[in-house]
């Protein structure tokens, strides 16, 4: 039995403190798809979801999007109206 101060990343199965997983998402930089801290498999969102702060999860939607966009830049143009920042 696995006391509540631990958590199984549901992904892999493999079990962390949840005190170092939060560390682990309340990282600068994440990796983008998020993955089990081993890097072996993406990271269920549920676990994500379940232990990372509001800040976290704005970071990470940031990220995602950031990446994203950097993918398929040849997919976007800057607005042509004047002052526009999008």
């Amino acid at each position: 039995k696995i006391g509540t101060n631990f958590r199984v990343d549901q992904s892999c199965g493999h079990t962390f403190c949840k005190a170092c997983l939060q560390g682990y998402l309340g990282q600068t930089t994440l990796p983008v798809p998020l993955c089990c801290p081993l890097n072996c498999k993406p990271m269920v969102i549920k676990d994500f979801l379940a232990l990372a702060s509001p800040d976290a999860l704005e970071h990470l939607k940031q990220t995602a999007i950031e990446k994203f966009i950097l993918d398929h830049s040849a997919e976007f143009t800057h607005c042509p109206k004047i002052g526009c920042v999008q």
